[in-house]
């Protein structure tokens, strides 16, 4: 009996040593692929990805091996037939290439690597053209890709080919199989010539909107994808607002980091993904100084969260706040031109947090940062913690959330049909829902929030009362039959010339900012009435506040404020406005 208890209590004693050593190995040792054995038993560390652009090097700190795992170096050229471009011009070296090639970064390489940091290569194209050549022989030009890289990886000691091939386009599905074929051919050579991990770039529209990568087989054959969660808010915006909001739907926007996380999720197990994070904003220069307000076509700058920590340190007419919604800080103060403001939307270390505890609730593989060199002193603080954090997912590797898609019905469409996204709205009717595969119909009555994707059929009569601000583009020129176009920024709507339409627009928490034949128009208060007829429109200004804006080649040239009762009548021929 005695030597039983012993052998007990020494079984006892060797599983938790075993498991204090594996805790300690874990914490110890960089993070690992997806596969490996301590994932398998429900721990894992966080890989932190920071992407080091070329034109950066030598901008930020000496070294980030305190703040990330992983060092991925943005990056070469990616040519259509899967070569790199070495050269812009005969005897210039293409950029990338040459800082890759320069002794400033083999030096910052080495100290990384000396202290335990994973370095990534990252390959680049964003030419449509391109990249529909690149795959139209996959095979070939992946196993061309590989044979190129190989050299370089071995070199500089990259264990990590991260794909960033960026399409914005709709993809017919046997595009999407191409890509599929390229991706899982780059990955067989990868692995033939023990090179290390690939990791896969997803747009923040990926989730939503059938582009180029699938999900669901992308997903299967990487190590880890990266959803890029960054630019709801962007250079052309017609208002300002959050680059990366956590929040928002559907009071706030139509999509934020939140929603996008979660349709990744639908099919990449949560242990493959990889959230992006920015470490920038924007400024734009706005007509009123109300956070998101509608901004100066072309005013836009990008604003490091590095820049706007120093500016805010010698600007006493600056009035910060934070969007407790969005999770993110914004920054207002008057502008050169009277009357008109700066609006700046950034990131700073209380939004990292933010989306570190994001990555934390949905037990991802982690974080990617964009881009090094963007920081604000001290902003990164967050990530050495959360790199030397030790979780705990469950035993095995979780597969992706599964949802039942709807079964498809009969569908009986009532002219016009209009597009609204995010929008609250009161109707009945025929609603047709996009589905990532298939175009699914349902038969309803509502009234609520309209999704993403949904087309409704609204009175024939051209007229609906809208309650809700969203952003969705109205072409008069075939308004019998419209649909959502693109992921664009919340509470904007553009009518464009041909056909005639009229709509209602009912401000709610936000403002509408729209362009009518090429007119801005905010309504920041109130009740408004929109008709586009051929190439004439009037905005009449029922109730509220409103603004006319006359625009000249993308610039605000003058604005007027359109008084209750008043109406400003649009010719777009004549590019003329007059208010009566």
């Amino acid at each position: 009996m005695k030597s039983f208890l012993v052998l007990v209590s020494g079984c006892i004693l060797l599983f938790i040593f075993g498991i204090v050593g594996l805790y300690l190995y874990i914490r110890l040792t960089p993070p690992q692929p997806s596969w490996a054995p301590a994932r398998l038993l429900g721990l894992y560390k966080p890989e932190i990805i920071g992407f080091q652009p070329f034109w950066l090097i030598g901008s930020g700190k000496d070294s980030y091996a305190d703040d990330i795992t992983t060092l991925a170096y943005f990056s070469l050229a990616l040519q259509k037939d899967g070569t790199m471009r070495y050269e812009d011009n005969p005897g210039e070296l293409e950029p990338g290439f040459a800082m890759l090639s320069s002794d400033l970064y083999a030096a910052t390489l080495s100290a990384h690597r000396k202290k335990g940091t994973r370095l990534s290569l990252l390959v680049q194209n964003m030419n449509e053209d391109d990249i529909l050549a690149l795959i139209d022989t996959p095979q070939a030009h992946a196993s061309k890709l590989v044979e190129e890289v190989a050299p370089i990886m071995q070199k500089h000691g990259f264990t990590d080919l991260n794909l960033d091939i960026e399409s914005f386009n709709k993809a017919s599905e046997s595009a999407r199989l191409q890509y599929v074929q390229f991706v899982k051919t780059v990955k067989e050579e990868l692995t033939r010539l023990h090179l290390g991990t690939l990791t896969v770039e997803l747009t923040p529209k990926s989730p939503v909107e059938l582009h180029l990568i699938d999900l669901a087989r992308i997903g299967e054959i990487a190590d880890y994808l990266v959803l890029m969660a960054y630019d709801y808010h962007y250079a052309y915006s017609p208002v300002a607002g959050p680059v990366a909001p956590i929040g928002g739907v559907p009071t706030q926007a139509e999509y934020d980091v939140e929603t996008a996380l979660k349709e990744t999720l639908r099919y990449v197990p949560a242990s493959k993904v990889i959230l992006g994070v920015p470490l920038y904003g924007y400024e734009w220069e706005t007509l009123r100084g109300t956070p998101g307000s509608a901004v100066i076509p072309g005013s836009w700058q990008v604003a490091t969260a590095g820049r706007v920590e120093d500016m805010l340190k010698r600007c006493p007419d600056c009035q910060q706040g934070f969007d407790s919604v969005a999770q993110e800080p914004y920054v207002v103060y008057p502008g050169e031109t009277p009357g008109h403001f700066q609006q700046i939307f950034y990131e700073n270390e209380e939004a990292l947090r933010a989306k570190i505890t994001l990555a934390e609730k949905y037990q991802l593989a982690g974080v990617a940062l964009w881009a090094l060199g963007y920081e604000g002193e001290g902003m990164l603080a967050p990530m050495t913690m959360y790199k030397n954090t030790v979780q705990y997912r469950g035993f095995g590797i979780k597969p992706a959330i599964r949802y039942t898609e709807i079964q498809p019905a009969s569908l009986t469409l009532l002219p016009p049909t209009h597009a609204l996204v995010g929008s609250i709205a009161t109707m009945s009717g025929v609603v047709k829902k996009m589905g990532r595969r298939d175009e699914e119909y349902q038969v309803l009555e509502k009234t609520g929030p309209l999704v993403q994707g949904e087309s409704v059929a609204a009175g024939a009569d051209g007229t609906m009362t809208i309650e809700f601000p969203t952003q969705i583009l109205l072409n008069a020129d075939a308004w019998s039959e419209l649909s959502f176009v693109d992921l664009l920024p919340p509470h904007v709507l553009i009518l464009q010339k041909g056909g005639t339409v009229t709509y209602r627009l009912i401000h709610k928490d936000m403002p509408w900012s729209i362009r009518v034949l090429g007119t801005l128009v905010v309504l920041e208060a109130g009740e408004l009435e929109v008709s586009v007829e051929g190439s004439q429109a009037t905005v009449t200004l029922i109730e509220g506040k409103a603004i006319i804006g006359s625009i000249d080649a993308e610039n605000v040239t003058s604005t007027y404020d359109l008084q209750e009762g008043q109406t400003a009548r649009i010719n777009d021929d004549a590019k003329t406005v007059s208010i009566h």
